[in-house]
């Protein structure tokens, strides 16, 4: 039986939040969608960035902490394959752990 820690919640939300969108396209279409509403889709990461970063400085691994304090992570960006891969395989290992 698995049991969740606070610090097994804190990084499920952080998970969870490094979602990113697939191309270019489904990003605009999100700022549209967001825009539509009257919201600023890029403000409203940037806040929800500003809430997880302490979470992420703590809990992400050295390698993808520097992504964090240069904020290329940021989810409303198009990030690199490389960046994405790293985060991928970290999301796996918080599933597993």
């Amino acid at each position: 039986m698995k049991f969740f820690t606070v610090d097994k919640i804190r990084m499920l939300g952080i998970s969870g939040y490094l979602s990113y969108h697939e191309d270019e396209q489904s990003l605009n279409r999100a700022k549209e969608n967001f825009k539509s509403i009257g919201k600023d889709y890029d403000a409203v990461e940037k806040l929800n960035f500003i809430h997880y970063k302490p979470l992420m400085l703590e809990y992400l691994p050295d390698s993808l902490k520097s992504a964090a304090n240069d904020e290329s992570i940021i989810p409303s960006k198009i990030s690199s394959r490389n960046l994405l891969s790293e985060i991928d395989k970290w999301k796996l290992s918080v599933k597993n752990t």
